[in-house]
């Protein structure tokens, strides 16, 4: 009894392998495409071809730079003008001339050598004291400028007075004044040097020294010799008590 059962059934299983087969075949031309030999391509139709750029033949090329004809120009213009300029200028000429006198450019040569070369140590004391030289004033004596100074001093309280008007208001200062006496002894101008800050004061101060020189004795070390004088005059009201 089996063996007929499968014999029954044999029958419809050789039928269905044709139909599977079939399938197959059919999915694997759908899923190959490629396998297909491709069309052969007509003999009519032209050829084409596509050109590719190149990677940065797009960019713009960059020029080179050049001298800018306007700052050559001026460069060459400039040199044009310094070479004119050069050539304009005149050319100084020396010109020489014999010295007419030998012996005197070189004692002035000698003279100015000698001016310029520097004392040695050791070669004697150096005089510190003004030299007179021709023309100039000589200072008068110091000892006689200090005996005319105690002089003028003394006789200036013989005449000294205190100004009312400055003792009431308290006005009180030191007034210095200048006394030029010429040669021949007499004083030549009584000057206000330095002002107590009243007018008052300064004129009863150069009055006072005005006839005090007057009457100061001139030391025989200053006769026959200009030279001038300060003196301070002060005016204090509790030594005028």
């Amino acid at each position: 009894m089996i063996f007929k059962s499968i014999a029954g059934k044999a029958p419809p299983a050789s039928g269905l392998l044709p139909a599977l087969a079939l399938s197959c075949v059919l999915h694997v031309l759908l899923l190959w495409p490629d396998a297909s030999p491709r069309a052969a391509q007509q003999p009519g139709q032209p050829l084409t071809a596509t050109l590719r750029a190149a990677v940065g033949a797009d960019r713009p090329a960059v020029a080179a730079p050049h001298a800018s004809p306007v700052k050559a120009s001026y460069e060459t213009t400039t040199v044009r003008r310094q070479a004119v300029v050069a050539m304009a200028e005149p050319v100084p000429v020396r010109r020489w001339t014999a010295p007419e006198n030998t012996g005197t450019h070189e004692s002035s040569g000698a003279g100015r050598a000698a001016a310029a070369e520097p004392h040695a140590y050791g070669s004697g004391p150096v005089n510190l004291e003004p030299v007179a030289q021709a023309g100039e004033p000589v200072r008068p004596d110091a000892d006689g400028i200090r005996a005319y100074r105690i002089g003028l001093a003394r006789e200036a309280r013989a005449y000294r007075q205190y100004p009312s008007l400055a003792r009431e208001r308290g006005w009180t200062g030191t007034v210095e004044v200048r006394v030029d006496v010429s040669p021949d002894g007499l004083p030549r101008q009584i000057l206000l040097a330095r002002s107590s800050g009243h007018d008052i004061l300064d004129r009863e101060a150069v009055n006072m020294m005005s006839r005090a020189a007057t009457a100061a004795v001139l030391p025989d070390s200053l006769r026959g010799r200009a030279f001038a004088v300060r003196l301070p005059v002060v005016f204090d009201i509790a030594e005028a008590q």
